[in-house]
Parts: C-alpha cells; sequence; structure tokens
C-alpha cells in the first residue's frame, strides 16, 4: 500500500486551486487509501474552527472528501507574514484586520501526526499479519 503525503495552503487561494486539483485527479487512488486531510489558515488566538465558525475545510472540495472518506479532517492556525503577501492582500489583510505571525500550534500538529503514524502502523501490522 503506497503512502501519500501532500499538503498545500488552502485558505489561499492558489493553495485551494492546488488543492481542488490534486483531489480530482486522484480521487479514485486516494479513496482506496487511508487519507487524512488537514486545512491551515486562520491567525490569532482561540480555537480555529471558532474563529471560522466552524468551518474545517474548502466547502467547494467537500464532495470529494466526502467520496474519498478521510479518516480526519482537521484544521489548524495558520501563519500570516505581511512580508509575503503582495499589495491586495496586505490591504485585505487589514480590512479584515487579520493578526499577523505565526500563530500555528506545534504540539497539536505533532499530536496528529503521531496519531495517524501509529494508525499506519496499526494498518501495516495488519496487511502483514494477512499476508
Amino acid at each position: 500500500m503506497g503512502r501519500w503525503f501532500w499538503a498545500a495552503p488552502s485558505m489561499s487561494a492558489a493553495g485551494a486551486r492546488e488543492a481542488a486539483e490534486f483531489l480530482e485527479t486522484n480521487e479514485a487512488a486516494l479513496a482506496q487509501r487511508p487519507v487524512w486531510l488537514f486545512s491551515s489558515g486562520p491567525t490569532g488566538d482561540g480555537e480555529p474552527e471558532e474563529k471560522l465558525d466552524g468551518w474545517r475545510f474548502p466547502t467547494k472540495l467537500q464532495p470529494i472528501a466526502d467520496r474519498i472518506k478521510p479518516r480526519d479532517i482537521v484544521l489548524f492556525h495558520g501563519e500570516l507574514d505581511e512580508d509575503e503577501l503582495n499589495f491586495l492582500e496586505k490591504w485585505t489583510i487589514k480590512m479584515v484586520k487579520a493578526p499577523t505571525g505565526d500563530f500555528r500550534d506545534w504540539e497539536a500538529i505533532d499530536r496528529w501526526a503521531s496519531e495517524i503514524a501509529a494508525a499506519l502502523k496499526e494498518l501495516s501490522t495488519a496487511v502483514n499479519v494477512a499476508r
């Protein structure tokens, strides 16, 4: 069983397009494998899902995710570096008063990655036992 890891900054327009293309192109293969999905993006203090009113994953991609049947979908805080933004992006974050800085919770990310590693190890063991 092959393993893939792929991530896109799905809160950005470019990242959302990349994610959509990847999921659409690889939907059949992903539906046959264990898949975990995450989004990253909200900045500032507080729970990421609360900051986005329960949003965890791009709505446009949800039908594909429903067919792939991921084992989990999570939303992590992101990073917003003004130096990396163009004029329009800077103007937009000022208008919506989005906090800038690195708000990623590396402990939460590590915990989630450890859960995935444990699940993959279990799956690998089950496959080896079945052989």
